[in-house]
């Protein structure tokens, strides 16, 4: 908003955000530089007008999509968290832990093998939605488990397989070295 009086050249100028008013003697013999004066505000104020409306409609438009990306459900998968990519870990026995977009609510599982040794073994689920929730997961491969970490590189690789709500099936490996 804003308001202009010229009162030498009795011109009244005011812009109220709905409209211009202007109020005067009218007899159109204004200094050349009043007009281009009140030329400059007017165009002023109605790029001011149109960039208050933009901001609040990209306001408004950043809350939805906000609200959106909430909403909508992350495609399916699987990451191995422990150990790390490239971290060297002992021979023998490893107990591997992850996570995926599994929870309570969808009909998926977790499985891992070491250096693509068949069949993969089930995880355990531990995520907050109980059995079936392979939100968080871990394995174990004992000393007494086929699949063990031999000295050198090793790759580890886990499986999310899901039935509901859609047939999907999403792989995540990563490398390990064996140190004795």
């Amino acid at each position: 908003m804003f308001k202009l009086i010229a009162i030498s050249s009795s011109i009244i100028v005011e812009d109220l955000s709905m409209g211009i008013r202007m109020i005067g003697n009218h007899d159109h013999n204004l200094p050349l530089e009043s007009k281009r004066l009140l030329i400059v505000i007017l165009i002023f104020g109605i790029f001011a007008s149109f960039n208050w409306i933009n901001y609040t409609y990209a306001q408004e438009a950043s809350k939805v999509s906000a609200t959106q990306n909430t909403t909508q459900q992350q495609p399916p998968g699987v990451r191995i968290t422990s150990p790390t990519k490239d971290e060297q870990v002992p021979v023998g026995e490893l107990k591997i832990s992850g996570i995926s977009t599994d929870d309570d609510s969808t009909d998926c599982q977790v499985s891992v093998n070491i250096n693509d040794l068949k069949p993969l073994v089930n995880a355990t689920a531990t995520g907050p939605g109980g059995v079936n929730d392979y939100s968080n997961w871990t394995i174990t491969f004992d000393k007494d488990s086929p699949q063990k970490i031999k000295p050198g590189i090793n790759d580890l690789s886990s499986k999310l397989s899901c039935v509901n709500p859609s047939n999907v099936t999403k792989f995540y490996s990563i490398n390990v070295t064996g140190a004795p």
